[in-house]
């Protein structure tokens, strides 16, 4: 039978047990109901513990566009001076040129004078030119001018025609004309009065206009300047045209292009 000292201490024990029981359900209880809503309620050294390994990379994403281009730099400072260059090697002595005249009474330049050039055994001339003038025209060569004759009240009208250039001899005269008889052969006037041309040796008249002019008969004649008589030729510096009127009263108008060439 247990003593009322050891009763007592029985009873307070069991009361203690009970305590710690119920203060352990009851702590549970409101750990089951609590609820986390910031990292701040969890002790730095759990939340330490409850961080995760860094996962794996993920792929790389697309290329995005380029940016806007950036402002100029600024200019950068100079270089330093390069080392001099060397002497580069001295040149072969040049030939000299010599020059002596060329008189007119040497076979060369065609006697016309000039320079005579030599440089490395080489000789080289520069001949004079010849002027422009010359005494009589060229062979094969031609020139031209205008005539014309108008008048009124006579019954012979009359021109002159003087060459630029006298020719070395006489050639033949021929005035060709559209509405005329032809007083002479106009053989070696193959041209016409926009073209007018003449053969070696022929002085051709092609007539523009004509007006007044006999029909019958030669209508014209030349007159060689020289020897003042009727003829088929003009001479060295020119020739006189006798135009016949178809009357008294008639006005007549000749006019047109000449054009001589020398003979060959």
């Amino acid at each position: 039978m247990l003593s009322p000292i050891r009763k007592r201490l029985t009873y307070a024990n069991v009361v203690a047990t009970l305590a710690l029981v119920f203060a352990m359900s009851g702590g549970a209880y409101a750990a089951s109901k609590f609820l986390i809503t910031s990292t701040k309620q969890i002790k730095p050294s759990v939340l330490s513990q409850l961080k995760g390994k860094a996962g794996a990379p993920g792929t790389a994403g697309p290329q995005g566009p380029a940016g806007p281009q950036g402002p100029a730099g600024g200019k950068g400072e100079n270089g330093t001076p390069g080392a001099p260059g060397t002497n580069g090697k001295d040149g072969t002595a040049g030939e000299s040129v010599s020059a002596t005249e060329v008189k007119t009474s040497e076979a060369k330049c065609a006697k016309l004078g000039g320079s005579k050039f030599k440089v490395g055994g080489k000789e080289t001339f520069a001949c004079n030119g010849t002027t422009g003038y010359t005494a009589t025209l060229p062979k094969d060569q031609s020139e031209e001018g205008v005539f014309g004759v108008r008048g009124l009240a006579s019954i012979v009208y009359g021109t002159s025609i003087s060459f630029n250039i006298p020719l070395k001899e006489s050639v033949k005269a021929t005035l060709v004309t559209e509405k005329t008889p032809q007083a002479s052969d106009p053989s070696g006037c193959p041209g016409t009065v926009s073209e007018p041309l003449a053969e070696p040796g022929n002085l051709c008249l092609y007539a523009a206009e004509e007006e007044g002019l006999e029909t019958e008969g030669p209508t014209y004649k030349f007159i060689d300047p020289e020897s003042l008589a009727e003829a088929r030729t003009a001479g060295k510096a020119g020739v006189f045209l006798s135009i016949k009127a178809l009357s008294p009263e008639a006005l007549v108008r000749v006019s047109g292009d000449w054009v001589v060439t020398e003979k060959e």
